[in-house]
């Protein structure tokens, strides 16, 4: 088990056997068969082997160079990811540019549709306003007139009364 104090470390393993090397800062190493423990300090190395006892070494010439060229490696690796990230997110950012404009097209062409279509039914509105209005006119001057031509002549219908002859009283 190692943990990580501030530093930067490398650690590989292989058939059971763990290499740990500190390039930067300070690691706590705990080795679980036997819970012995070390710190190793910047430019140090341990192998953790079973049945051995944990011996702190400074860095091997090769090691810190094999180091060194993962590191770089890493920072290259960093380096590209951060430059795809930056790319991918101006390009989505582009995309969202581009959609925002192409959604403001269709509203603006759609208010356009909208306020013709609103137009065009208040027009069509008044016309059946005015047509309705006629309708009615035209049909009370028809209805007067049909009323005139059936109203039969009072006169000819009226019953012929006569006003009874009253004697006055007395007589």
């Amino acid at each position: 088990m190692a943990a990580v104090r501030g530093t930067d470390f490398i650690v590989s393993e292989e058939n059971g056997k763990s290499y740990i090397a500190c390039t930067d800062g300070k690691v706590f190493i705990v080795k679980n068969s036997d819970k012995s423990s070390v710190d190793i300090d910047a430019g140090q190395e341990v192998y953790v082997e079973p049945d051995k006892r944990l011996t702190v070494k400074d860095l091997s010439e090769e090691n810190r160079r094999g180091i060194e060229n993962i590191l770089d490696e890493i920072s290259k690796i960093q380096e590209d990811i951060r430059k795809r990230f930056d790319e991918e997110r101006e390009r989505i950012r582009d995309d969202v540019r581009t959609m925002k404009d192409e959604n403001k097209e269709k509203v603006d062409e759609q208010r356009k549709t909208d306020k013709q279509n609103v137009s065009n039914q208040k027009a069509a509105d008044k016309a059946n306003r005015d047509a309705i209005a006629g309708a009615v006119k035209d049909g009370s001057d028809e209805a007067k007139k049909a009323i005139e031509d059936v109203k039969p002549d009072i006169n000819s219908v009226k019953p012929q009364i006569k006003k009874p002859q009253v004697k006055p009283s007395g007589e």
